[in-house]
């Protein structure tokens, strides 16, 4: 005989597998959006019910639990017969035709079974009930109920419990409305789909982790909905609202939103603007915040589309696009920054129409339908590749579609979207995080795409209206490229942008488009290639370029555009075939012609950088230097050499030209400094028979006099002496204009000090000077820096000659002195004689040298350290914005201390001045912290915080600052369970942080037993052991090992015990590994004075008597010989 027999299933443990592939909390929100997208419905509300109603008029007593608090999912859209069949069957959608939905009533709407063991639908006329349990006896697995019969009236209580949303008069609901009965204590103590509560508690920290992380972003990528409401119930039935987001321009967009959804190519681009509302819950204010994103939707025509996976995957993947509904479609978000802070700061993230926990590291967030694992929170493995598997249609997203679609976001920066500030290069990825292997190569594949295209925008002045050029087109220029090089540039019809750093690396690293950066060498192409511009540039611009071609150090760059100046004012390039010399323009004008071979070139107009090159040509000589000017003197002066010895004195041929050059020439090399090269032995034989010296009656040779270095008495000084200073013991003769004729007329050399020199003797003897003199001394001194010596140098740094605001009779030492551009001059404030004033406050000459001479103070010092500690505590002087600059000083010191060691009176004053700033007070810094993230539960509550995190393990270790005392964590641990205001859910995970660090610091040795103990003892009968993630026991209601005795007596939270340090630290504390006798009794007791209450319903009955049970059970498991004692101690009724 045959007998039908099959398999079946139970539906409790099937949604509890599938729950361990959905995530809880505000994902579970995320299911119900989606879901409403799909519906069309364009209002989603969640409303947390914490009230209970009445249990009489139900089905099934069974379903009293489903009378008490709730979670309302509600939208104006409707549930038609295909959903309906899809919320009774699991594994199952009513969207799995439908291209245009990504998942709808299927796998993903059994995550409400996070929340819910009895999800309640009610739409239109229809209220169906599920019942995984199967506890309705009659109905086993669900029942539906009609709004408009009688089972209105039969079943009263179960719509009821939908009053928040029902009136009492609907015949109809318009919409759909979906409610989570809380799974409370009773109810996951029972329940086979998942044991741990749902509180009201834990709803609403998941509404406000949906409302801090998600909501104002929420909105960016779905079709239909354009508004999201969360509330509250208030008990008087009042709904009140915890925030709520908009589109506030929903109408213009939505033919926008709706389109890219078709099967050929479409792109659009819009702007959307989202408020979002938040009501603070403890002034019960609100605050509305507005954000502007620009929006680009794509979607690829189909026939690539399968050109594109066919390549990637021959077998099977377009199959695969129509069953799992892969859609071509890309959107791009990117968020319209009102400040320089506001961006996305590259902490973009991918989205399926709702945000998945996936950063890219780019500007922008990207929506596209990916392939997703099971729980939808990561992209399938891209290194797990089979043929035909999904990975390979999120290459296709990554490789294709994406670059695309932020081609067109490009085009559409450069055309303008309203006024929106948004250049094109705000929009450019850096090398993303997360899963790179899916879009490390997304950069290059977009720079691809785009280089040809004209959206490359031009350096621009002022309020210019910006040009766009294709790559090919312009020059791409670093960001620390100087500015007026730029502007050069573009006066010469150079063609320039400037690129953030993260785009100049990337066109730097192609192969294909390193040409177009900004180098010498392609600078000299493009000004080649525009010659004419040159003529129309002031010398001082065209000296700039010619210094910037040369830092390319191929002087080849020089021949090829006419930047090198000229003695006789043209300009030239450098010709391989001719000689330069390099001269001033007296020199060239004093020199010119004698050697007609020779070009001068007008040193006075070239650079550093390019004379360095020029001179590094064996055809281009300085003309200080001696051997030319010993040439040039040769060749001019050679016609009064015979072929037989010369005389000492020619007078012959001698014309009034031929001595005026002389005397200029003896007046110009005594300002030379490199005069005494001439007289060298290597130049001697060839300069001594020269007739240079200008006699009455001719010239003569030189070679009868002696020319020695070194200052003489008295002391000869040149007329460009501006000061007269006082040297004691020494007379100063002016040499004037018979300067040359003094050797002649003394037969032996005559030194003529220079001005440098006289300065020095000056600074020598400082003390001595006229006061009233002395700042025309200093404006000498500091011009002349660069001649003095470096014994000189050290003397002038330490005379007091700056001007610090004081008065005359207090000027301040340069090495005193704080540069005003240093970055400790943030330190300083303007009044307090620290910083330059009068003619040393600008940034002028005064000031320019005595920084490049390095003789200011711009670095942190231990003497700045301890005197702006000093300032800072002064209660008598005071110190604008003395906050600011204190945690300046921190800073300054954190990075000091990575690399320096600080002297005891520096210590000192850190260690025992309270200086440190926090809650606008000043603290020691034993008696605050810092904002260190790790250790911020474990002090918050007691110490002052110092809004700034120190890195340097050396300065952490002199503020004693390593690690918190024990005392800080025994008044944290305290404050914390202490603190019944705040959500239970950041209590425990407080707890939880303290409970670990005293821990591993009683394995480190950093805390004893003994005050373990102590603080066990202060903790008392508190309910600060976690047993959930937000509820927690006394320690004696609370055991080591796995229980089953109800809501009052658990194991401690299982995930703190698998670290044995933990457990260690629970021992010693005093937590039972099981719970004690006298606890048992003691239940016992209080369950049965619970059941003698008569206004108890039986539900609650029910769960007291299975509890009480439970509680016997353990107690004859551990002593079956004390049975009658058990029973007679009970008393259970």
């Amino acid at each position: 005989m045959v007998a039908r027999e099959r398999e079946t299933v139970d539906l409790a443990d099937v949604i509890r597998d599938i729950l361990d592939n959905y995530p809880a909390g505000s994902a579970v929100l995320r299911e119900f959006l989606q879901n409403s997208d799909d519906s069309g419905a364009r209002r989603q509300e969640f409303i947390l019910d914490p009230r209970s109603f009445p249990k009489v008029s139900l089905v099934a007593p069974a379903l009293a639990h489903c009378q008490g608090p709730a979670l309302f999912a509600t939208n104006d859209g409707h549930v038609r017969e295909k959903d309906w069949k899809a919320f009774k069957h699991i594994h199952s959608s009513s969207k799995t035709a439908d291209e245009t939905s990504t998942g709808k009533y299927g796998l993903g709407f059994r995550s409400c079974y996070h929340v819910t063991d009895n999800p309640h639908i009610l739409s239109d006329k229809k209220l169906l009930v599920l019942d995984p349990h199967g506890d309705v006896q009659n109905y086993q697995g669900g029942f539906s109920l009609t709004l408009d019969t009688n089972d209105r009236h039969q079943y009263h209580d179960h719509f009821l419990a939908f009053q928040s949303v029902l009136s009492q008069d609907d015949q109809i609901y318009d919409g759909t409305a979906i409610r989570l009965p809380l799974r409370l204590d009773a109810q996951a103590n029972r329940s086979r789909i998942k044991s741990e509560a749902t509180s009201v508690e834990s709803i609403r920290t998941m509404f406000w982790d949906f409302v801090k992380k998600e909501l104002h972003e929420a909105l960016l990528f779905l079709k239909n909905i354009t508004s999201i409401g969360l509330f509250e119930i208030g008990d008087n039935g009042d709904k009140k609202q915890i925030a709520s987001a908009w589109i506030d321009n929903a109408d213009e967009v939505a033919t926008c939103r709706g389109v890219s959804r078709g099967r050929t190519e479409e792109s659009s681009t819009y702007e959307l603007c989202i408020k979002v509302e938040v009501r603070n819950p403890i002034s019960g204010r609100s605050s509305i915040s507005s954000r502007s994103w620009i929006l680009t939707q794509f979607v690829e025509n189909y026939g690539r589309v399968d050109d594109i996976v066919t390549s990637l995957c021959p077998d099977g993947l377009p199959d695969l696009m129509a069953s799992e509904k892969l859609l071509p479609h890309v959107a791009l978000a990117y968020p319209v920054p009102d400040t320089p802070t506001s961006s996305l700061q590259d902490q973009g993230k991918l989205f399926t129409l709702l945000p998945l926990p996936i950063v890219t590291g780019f500007p922008l967030h990207i929506h596209a339908i990916f392939a997703l694992t099971r729980n939808r929170q990561s992209l399938r493995n891209p290194r797990d590749v089979a043929a035909g598997s999904r990975e390979e249609w999120n290459k296709a997203i990554f490789r294709n579609f994406i670059p695309k679609a932020w081609e067109k976001l490009f085009e559409n920066a450069v055309q303008g979207i309203g006024t929106l500030p948004i250049s094109p290069y705000d929009l450019w990825p850096k090398a993303g995080g997360g899963d790179q292997d899916y879009w490390k190569d997304l950069p290059q594949e977009l720079l691809k795409r785009v280089a040809p295209k004209q959206i490359w925008p031009l350096l621009s002045e002022g309020d210019a209206s910006a040009e766009y050029r294709s790559l090919k087109d312009v020059l791409l220029a670093s960001t620390n490229a100087e500015p007026e090089l730029l502007s050069i540039l573009a006066d010469c019809g150079v063609l320039i942008s400037q690129p953030p750093e993260h785009v100049y690396s990337l066109v730097e690293s192609s192969e294909a488009n390193r040409s177009r950066l900004m180098t010498p060498s392609s600078v000299v192409d493009a000004v080649e290639s525009n010659a004419s511009s040159l003529s129309d540039l002031p010398p001082t611009t065209r000296s700039a370029l010619c210094d910037y071609i040369s830092t390319g150090n191929d002087i080849n760059l020089l021949s090829r555009v006419s930047l090198i100046p000229c003695a006789d004012g043209t300009w030239t390039p450098i010709n391989p075939q001719t000689s330069y010399t390099l001269a001033t323009e007296v020199e060239a004008h004093m020199f010119d012609g004698i050697d007609s071979r020779t070009r001068f070139l007008a040193l006075d107009q070239i650079g550093e950088t390019a004379k360095d090159l020029l001179l590094s040509s064996p055809d281009i000589k300085l003309l200080k230097q001696a051997d030319v000017v010993v040439r040039l003197l040769a060749r001019k002066y050679s016609r009064f050499q015979s072929s037989d010895a010369s005389p000492a004195t020619v007078s012959a041929d001698v014309e009034a030209a031929d001595v005026d050059w002389l005397v200029e020439f003896w007046n110009w090399i005594g300002d030379w400094r490199e005069a005494s090269d001439i007289w060298a032995a290597v130049y001697r034989d060839r300069f001594k028979d020269l007739h240079i010296i200008p006699l009455s009656i001719g010239v003569r040779t030189p070679s009868g006099y002696a020319f020695e270095a070194g200052p003489v008495s008295p002391c000869f000084v040149d007329d460009s002496l501006e000061v007269v200073p006082i040297l004691p013991g020494r007379p100063i003769v002016a040499f004037s204009q018979c300067r040359t004729m003094i050797p002649v007329a003394y037969g032996s050399e005559v030194e003529v000090a220079q001005e440098s020199q006289v300065l020095e003797l000056a600074v020598q003897c400082w003390e001595d000077q006229d006061q009233e003199l002395a700042p025309r001394l200093v404006a000498r001194i500091i011009s002349r820096l660069e001649d003095l010596s470096a014994d000189t140098l050290r003397l002038v740094e330490r005379l007091p000659i700056v001007d610090v605001g004081l008065g005359p009779t207090s000027l301040r030492r340069p090495i005193d002195t704080v540069d005003p551009n240093s970055s400790i001059a943030q330190l300083f404030d303007d009044g307090e004689g620290f910083l330059p004033r009068g003619l040393f406050a600008s940034d002028g000459s005064y000031l320019r040298q005595l920084r490049n001479r390095g003789m200011l103070l711009d670095q942190l010092s231990p003497e700045v350290v301890i005197e702006r500690i000093r300032r800072i505590v002064d209660p008598i002087t005071p110190l604008p914005g003395k906050h600011t600059k204190a945690k300046v000083l921190l800073q300054f010191l954190d990075n000091y201390r990575k690399a320096n060691a600080l002297p005891d009176e520096a210590v000192h004053a850190i260690t025992t001045q309270p200086w440190l700033p926090a809650r606008d007070k000043y603290y020691l810094a034993s008696e605050c912290w810092d904002e260190r993230p790790s250790d911020l539960s474990l002090c918050d509550r007691i110490l002052p915080l110092v809004n700034y995190v120190v890195e340097s393990l050396r300065l952490r270790e002199t503020l004693g600052w390593r690690r918190l005392p024990f005392d800080v964590l025994q008044r944290q641990f305290l404050a914390v369970v202490q603190d019944v205001a705040a959500p239970a859910g950041l209590r425990v995970e407080c707890i939880n942080a303290l409970i670990k660090t005293l821990a591993h610091r009683l394995s480190n040795g950093f805390c004893t037993e003994n005050e373990l103990r102590s603080l066990g003892q202060a903790l008392g009968e508190r309910p600060w052991v976690p047993v959930t993630s937000d509820h927690s026991l006394p320690l004696h209601r609370t055991a080591l090992q796995p229980i089953d005795l109800g809501p009052r007596i658990q194991q401690v939270l299982p995930s703190l015990l698998t670290d044995p340090l933990v457990t260690r630290l629970f021992r010693l504390i005093g937590v039972p590994r099981r719970p004690s006798y006298e606890l048992l009794y003691t239940e016992l007791a209080e369950i049965s004075l619970q059941l003698r209450q008569h206004d108890l319903q039986e539900p609650e009955r029910t769960g007291l008597v299975s509890t009480s049970l439970k509680v016997i059970c353990e107690l004859f498991q551990r002593n079956p010989s004390d049975s009658t004692k058990l029973l007679d101690r009970s008393r259970i009724q």
